[in-house]
């Protein structure tokens, strides 16, 4: 696994690269915790959170898991530590676990608030190696 962080003009982003799919999903899913909190392993594994996904391709599942990562945090207050993530690859279909806490900000220091994710530079292909995803936030 590798994360690449990227710098860019009012927005922030990274690039996350795995063996599998659903590495990368989780690992992306890490990698937003690590843009949100300024130390993601603040976070306590309490509780869990499961949820469903399908989508049409499997770069807007990605994009659809983010999306779901982020209203936890913005709109439900609930922060993850880690994912487990079962990707379909035929069906475009994700199943996972998240574990994680109701976010407290007096114990989870954040970094500069994310507004959206966006399709803005938005990717995800496969090739020798693995899979790659780009992601960039509006921030």
């Amino acid at each position: 696994m590798t994360v690449r962080w990227l710098d860019h003009t009012a927005d922030d982003g990274f690039i996350v690269e795995a063996g599998d799919l659903d590495l990368l999903f989780a690992e992306a899913a890490d990698a937003l915790a690590a843009m949100i909190l300024a130390d993601p392993t603040s976070v306590r594994e309490q509780q869990a959170r499961q949820v469903s996904l399908q989508a049409d391709t499997l770069e807007s599942l990605l994009f659809d898991w983010l999306n779901e990562l982020l209203w936890w945090f913005n709109g439900e207050q609930w922060i993850w530590r880690r994912a487990a993530v079962r990707v379909d690859r035929a069906a475009c279909r994700l199943a996972a676990t998240a574990r994680g806490e109701p976010f407290e900000p007096a114990r989870h220091a954040t970094g500069p608030e994310i507004k959206a994710i966006t399709w803005h530079h938005f990717g995800l292909c496969e090739d020798d190696h693995g899979w790659k995803a780009t992601v960039i936030v509006d921030i």
